[in-house]
């Protein structure tokens, strides 16, 4: 994987479980790991490929193999944030991953 390809500076983000001051649980993350990648929205070639693997993805975010990320992350790029919603090892070797993503509103 060519490293000049990887412009967009990451901030990987895991839920941690937390608590309002009436004991409810409450949604908040944090940032786990900063990693280098590439995101780009889905043409139309690969809104049909992601329509097949999920219906929700509208971008496409391309990092080195880190075998912590699961679907449950989230993304934060510049000001957006993206939610993982499948994870592909391309070549099944452990170099590269593509993630399927849908912004947060």
């Amino acid at each position: 994987m060519r490293a000049g390809k990887l412009r967009h500076r990451l901030a990987l983000r895991s839920n941690t479980p937390t608590y309002d001051a009436n004991g409810q649980p409450d949604d908040s993350y944090s940032t786990i790991a900063t990693v280098w990648g590439s995101v780009s929205p889905l043409d139309g070639r690969e809104t049909e490929f992601a329509d097949k693997v999920t219906a929700e993805a509208t971008h496409i975010v391309v990092i080195r193999y880190d075998s912590n990320i699961d679907v449950e992350y989230q993304i934060a790029h510049d000001s957006r944030t993206l939610q993982v919603v499948s994870i592909i090892d391309k070549d099944d070797r452990n170099i590269q991953q593509t993630l399927l993503c849908k912004e947060l509103l």
